[in-house]
């Protein structure tokens, strides 16, 4: 989704007075077939995708990519500029660890509906709500592919460098490999790390459908995370999760997470249920997905060179690196690509001084 979001952010910046530029997407998984979307090679087809910060109030630079999703996010709704079932608000109902007052989080005087509720006799837990999104993570890939194949070319090319996809007339590459930049043999960055994450897509009954919303149990910092995303609005799809395995490769789903997962999100949720267990029709699919992080949670974004081909004629070619998102590579992608964008106009303006 970083290579998307950026792709389409450079391909839409330029001003009618600018010279056109021209984008080539070159990559081994895209979502435009079923082939694509069924990868592991990538996570974000297999992600929940809605809005929930995790930055600390002294992160200026993750709150402000996370305040860009949020207000691009809500004008998208508000526009209709796709459909409800891809992209729509909803309720977030998030439990926290601890207890928290006013002024602790730094969204809450900037995100719709916010609300402390604390402790009670009822509900043990504290918690917070706001107006969140919901979001089909398949859907918005084909849109954001579908909207920039009509201002570039998008094809599919599987790499070992960066180095062959870097013609010399280019304007720069950027890479956006996500883990395939700790095997980039002109990268190998020794930061990347996976994160793996598994979820169940579940078809849900009308009771949820008719009062869709997202929750989140992080009441217990040591325990797995536990949460509920519709995708989109009218779909009668839920993602169920999760997991946070920080440096575990395993592709294979888990049963024993799998049975977690269902059993944790039907307390949350017992509406996701027709009664008291799951129908194994309910469940669509058993998703593992790695997310593509960095150490010390980092995400690069950042101008560095190549060298082109061998010898004295092998130049060194510009390349933006902007990966290592970990989980928040939905949230955190449109503020990346605009950084990326604004790192793009400082190079050029600079090569023509």
């Amino acid at each position: 989704v970083l290579g998307l979001t950026t792709a389409l952010e450079l391909a839409t910046s330029h001003t009618p007075s600018q010279a056109p530029i021209h984008i080539h997407i070159l990559a081994r998984d895209l979502p435009l077939t079923p082939a694509g979307l069924a990868s592991q090679g990538w996570s974000s087809p297999w992600a929940g995708f809605n809005w929930c910060s995790f930055a600390p109030k002294d992160d200026i630079i993750t709150q402000e990519r996370d305040k860009l999703a949020y207000n691009e996010w809500k004008r998208m709704v508000k526009d209709k500029e796709m459909p409800s079932e891809t992209m729509a608000s909803m309720p977030f109902k998030h439990y926290l660890p601890g207890e928290y007052k006013r002024g602790d989080l730094w969204f809450e005087d900037f995100v719709d509906d916010f609300r402390y509720h604390p402790s009670s006799a009822h509900e043990p837990r504290h918690y917070i709500t706001y107006t969140s999104f919901g979001v089909n993570t398949p859907l918005y890939l084909a849109y954001l592919t579908d909207t920039f194949s009509s201002l570039g070319s998008v094809y599919t090319h599987c790499a070992t460098t960066i180095s062959p996809s870097s013609d010399p007339a280019s304007w720069l590459v950027i890479n956006a490999s996500g883990l395939g930049s700790l095997y980039l043999t002109d990268v190998l960055d020794k930061a990347v790390h996976p994160i793996r994450g598994q979820t169940v897509l579940l078809s849900v009954p009308t009771a949820f459908t008719s009062n869709p919303r997202c929750v989140m149990d992080a009441s217990d910092p040591k325990a797995k995370p536990t949460y509920l995303i519709p995708r989109g609005r009218g779909s009668g799809q839920v993602i169920l999760g999760g997991t946070f395995g920080v440096d575990e490769w395993e592709r294979e789903p888990s049963e024993e997470d799998t049975a977690r997962i269902l059993r944790d999100c039907w307390k949350l949720c017992p509406d996701i249920l027709e009664g008291h267990t799951v129908d194994e029709e309910q469940i669509i699919s058993v998703n593992v997905g790695l997310r593509p992080a960095r150490r010390g949670d980092v995400t690069r974004v950042e101008l560095d060179a190549v060298k082109l081909g061998e010898g004295p004629k092998g130049g060194m070619a510009p390349v933006l690196h902007c990966y290592g998102a970990g989980k928040a590579g939905y949230q955190t992608s449109m503020g990346v690509a605009r950084e990326a964008r604004e790192l793009v106009e400082r190079h050029y303006a600079e090569l023509e001084r």
